[in-house]
């Protein structure tokens, strides 16, 4: 992947694909923009003809264990990292892709939600668990497709545990425009970002139509193959 900058800001990035196809916007988790954050953005690019971009929220730095990850992740300016959010999506619509959904994995499930309210330039966001402070995104306020998948047997309590899914599963159904759909798997989707071979690796569509991005039922085409 290209190193990029973005925004007034020149916020760091990594970008690949043609500037014209429908872009994907790929949110890390709480341990920064690893070599797993950037196979997931590659295989969406490979797979489906996708333009993707993963911005560097961290700057360069990365969690080498869960104590450092979680302090860096505590330590994020999240009102600055929305309006990062913002810029990344203008960037692509300006810079020749039609649509841009948005999906993030963790820390990036919770990011992905705040691109889908407060980017206009945001067509769709599909989070795989992570829930946001509803002092940053009021998930009630999404009127965007957003397809969420949670794990059953997740325990981070307020965050992705099944009472903060079924939360923003009513959060989500209280917005008055198109259905979500929310699905929840049988064991823990906590490493799903992780897994190997692209497992659980969601792929928008290109629709032909005049609808460009649209994950199907309704944000992607295809839930997870396996849950790891």
């Amino acid at each position: 992947m290209e190193k990029v900058t973005f925004g007034d800001a020149s916020n760091p990035g990594y970008e690949c694909g043609d500037k014209s196809a429908p872009a994907v916007v790929v949110l890390q988790e709480w341990w920064g923009v690893t070599e797993t954050i950037k196979r997931q953005a590659l295989k969406l690019h490979t797979d489906g003809g996708f333009r993707v971009i993963v911005p560097d929220l961290y700057k360069g730095e990365l969690g080498v264990d869960a104590e450092e990850a979680h302090h860096l992740m505590t330590n994020l300016d999240w009102p600055n990292a929305k309006a990062e959010l913002v810029e990344c999506a203008r960037y692509l619509k300006a810079t020749g892709s039609p649509k841009v959904g948005v999906v993030g994995f963790c820390m990036g499930g919770a990011l992905a939600l705040i691109a889908a309210q407060h980017a206009d330039d945001v067509t769709c966001a599909a989070p795989f668990y992570g829930t946001p402070d509803p002092g940053i995104c009021q998930t009630e306020q999404i009127s965007k497709p957003v397809q969420a998948h949670f794990g059953a047997m997740d325990n981070l309590a307020g965050f992705s545990d099944p009472d903060a899914a079924t939360k923003l599963l009513a959060n989500l159904q209280a917005a008055e425009r198109r259905p979500r759909v929310h699905e929840r798997h049988a064991g823990p989707v906590r490493h799903l970002g992780g897994a190997s071979k692209g497992a659980g690796v969601p792929a928008l569509r290109r629709d032909p139509g005049e609808r460009g991005v649209e994950p199907t039922a309704p944000v992607l085409r295809e839930a997870p193959r396996r849950v790891t």
